[in-house]
């Protein structure tokens, strides 16, 4: 494991209360516990308070002949793309069992590796966070996730882990009709009939462990309606068997999710960049649901990245004080303006008109927005927005909500807007937050008649609405060079304390 980490540490499971990790470091964990060593991979990031868990998989031929006898991460090359805390655990089974290539944490009949590794990701999330001061449930803020194989055990851990939740794309969901349960069976439970091994159903079908624990886990899982074999052997099985969940197993109002796709790809896992999204927004709703506030800390986190970098500029004499101040005003006064591109595509003759709008609304028809598709027009304002619109031309009428464009040495950088409501002609089209900047944009588009008029209402929230103290504290940067330091300390300090007060609220 040393190959791919950057601190490795053995250490036994009563001594995790003492462990001390580092932020932005993976580092490599051997844990002793129960007389055998369980593997894992934690990269902390700083300022969250979210974790995703990470499973191993089945091995191909060549993957088992590689990983002989070490072990296999699956997924661990993506940490740098989960903007979460990450820990990756490996399977012990396929140590006991050198002859399978895959073992659901199975484990032996005197040690279920799943229940061990429950354990320790509990030790190890106690360790992490102060869930006294994060008035959430405890362990509410682990996720799990999994594919195929490592989706089933997924599901397991979010059953053994009260109040987590699992994320499980294709999973297997009864090992005893799954098409490799034969070598399971030759190998784990070697010399056993039939009815010994239904003493450990529960490690083998989700719906035992459900009815043996008697927890509803809070799941979300991603069934393939196109997998015919899947089908048959997993999905409609555990479909039929939904009826068996008694109502007063779920003291926590968790719901198990079924999301039914349709890949057409036999047995075909979500691509990566699908995979973080689906994890993203299940912590989205998951957080909601604890009333946590990620958009206030998402723009505190991308606001502070910047306004340190332009300090470190100045206080490495790359600018002077005046530019310091300059970029610093500038930027955060585009972090208090709102930025629509509005078009009525169509032909080069397609355009619009302004034809009523409130005196601090700022309209202009730049060059560069006129092309073969008609002529644009940018839309800004520090206040919500009342707009009427004449369009010119029958065509598509077509309002892209962002951020400003704003610029530091030539590169974009995040300028976060959170719109909350739009109308059209009265007629609502959204009331939800959108967190958006220049790069990240939310489109609206309906077809338009020649002279037709359009009238839109838009409210947004700025960083300055959730956060107003920052307009003092900027100012305050302002004139006073010799407590530059010292202002420019207690601004960062209002933000870090800001963010985690969003973080545990």
């Amino acid at each position: 494991m040393k190959d791919i980490v950057n601190n490795l540490i053995s250490i036994n499971f009563d001594e995790l209360n003492n462990l001390k990790l580092n932020i932005n470091e993976k580092t490599g964990l051997v844990i002793d516990y129960k007389n055998c060593k369980y593997e894992f991979i934690i990269h902390l990031v700083e300022f969250d308070t979210n974790l995703v868990i990470l499973g191993s998989s089945f091995l191909s031929p060549q993957q088992k002949e590689k990983f002989k006898n070490r072990p296999y991460f699956e997924r661990q090359s993506w940490f740098k793309d989960i903007k979460h805390n990450v820990i990756y655990y490996n399977d012990p089974t396929v140590y006991d069992y050198e002859e399978i290539n895959g073992g659901w944490g199975i484990g032996t009949p005197d040690n279920w590796h799943l229940e061990n590794i429950a354990e320790i990701i509990k030790k190890l999330s106690d360790n992490i966070f102060d869930y006294d001061a994060m008035k959430i449930p405890k362990y509410g803020n682990l996720f799990f996730y999994g594919s195929s194989m490592g989706g089933f055990m997924s599901i397991v851990l979010s059953t053994l882990i009260e109040n987590s939740t699992s994320i499980a794309d294709s999973p297997q969901l009864n090992l005893f009709t799954w098409w490799y349960w034969d070598e399971l069976k030759k190998y784990c439970f070697k010399g056993m009939s039939d009815e010994d091994i239904l003493q450990y159903s529960y490690r083998l079908d989700i719906m035992d462990l459900i009815n043996t624990k008697k927890v509803i886990p809070n799941s979300y899982i991603i069934l393939d309606c196109t997998d015919q074999r899947d089908w048959d052997s997993q999905n409609r099985n555990f479909l039929n068997r939904f009826d068996s969940l008694p109502y007063y197993y779920n003291r926590q109002n968790n719901n198990i999710n079924l999301h039914f796709v349709g890949k057409g790809l036999k047995h075909y896992m979500l691509s990566k960049s699908e995979t973080l999204n689906f994890i993203d927004n299940i912590i989205k709703i998951r957080n909601d649901n604890f009333n946590y506030n990620p958009i206030e800390s998402e723009m505190l986190n991308t606001f502070k990245e910047l306004i340190t970098k332009i300090f470190y500029s100045y206080e490495n004499k790359n600018i002077p004080y005046s530019q310091f101040i300059h970029e610093i005003n500038f930027y955060f006064e585009n972090w208090n303006t709102c930025r629509l591109d509005v078009k009525n595509i169509g032909t080069e003759n397609n355009s619009i008109e302004i034809i009523e709008k409130d005196e601090n609304i700022i309209t202009d028809f730049p060059q560069w927005f006129k092309d073969q598709q008609g002529t644009g027009c940018v839309v800004s304002s520090k206040y919500p927005i009342h707009l009427k619109i004449r369009c010119l031309q029958k065509g598509n009428f077509s309002v892209a909500f962002k951020g400003p464009d704003y610029r530091y040495r030539e590169k974009r950088y995040p300028v976060h807007i959170c719109y909350n409501n739009f109308k059209v002609n009265n007629k609502l089209e959204f009331s939800k937050d959108f967190l958006l900047w220049h790069n990240l944009q939310h489109i609206f588009s309906q077809k338009c008649e020649d002279n037709e008029i359009i009238d839109l209402k838009i409210e947004f929230k700025t960083i300055n609405d959730y956060f107003p103290e920052l307009a003092s504290l900027i100012d305050a940067l302002n004139g006073n060079e010799e407590n530059l330091k010292y202002n420019f300390n207690i601004l960062i300090d209002y933000i870090n304390n800001s963010i985690k007060e969003n973080n545990l609220q």
